[in-house]
């Protein structure tokens, strides 16, 4: 009897342990999955965007994607490293080719997010199931989960 109850407590643990775990609240497990960028705010400037997607997977996993026309999409990978409660570091993938050039970031990668690197930091201003703001270098980016 008392091998039962201790294998039935043992159960009853891992079961709160795993929903603990999978009902996280951690910056790592909020912001995986996709983002759709909707707004770039900056000096009181707001510039809407439909066409650049933010994607974490795992919380360690970046992708950068610019949507070029319905048949075509630019990817560029990186890596998120969660620093707290509320800041991310993104660092895209500088390896390169023979050839010199960056094998999975596209050639106009700052141009296209706005980042003065290859590198940025960001501030998790808010984040829920459906919305999220980071801000990083005076700008605030909304976004939609996607």
């Amino acid at each position: 009897m008392l091998l039962y109850m201790k294998k039935g407590l043992f159960l009853v643990l891992l079961l709160c342990f795993i929903g603990v775990y999978s009902c996280s609240d951690d910056i790592g497990h909020q912001i995986n999955g996709q983002w759709q960028l909707k707004t770039v705010d900056e000096n009181g400037v707001s510039t809407k965007v439909d066409t650049i997607f933010y994607s974490f997977q795992r919380g360690s996993i970046f992708s950068f994607t610019t949507l070029v026309n319905e048949n075509e999409a630019w990817i560029s990978y990186g890596y998120v490293n969660v620093l707290s409660d509320n800041q991310l570091l993104i660092s895209m993938d500088t390896t390169k080719n023979a050839d010199g050039n960056y094998q999975i970031i596209t050639h106009n990668f700052k141009e296209l997010s706005g980042w003065n690197n290859l590198y940025n930091t960001f501030m998790v201003e808010s984040i829920d199931g459906k919305n999220m703001v980071l801000s990083s270098e005076g700008k605030i980016y909304s976004f939609k989960k996607h």
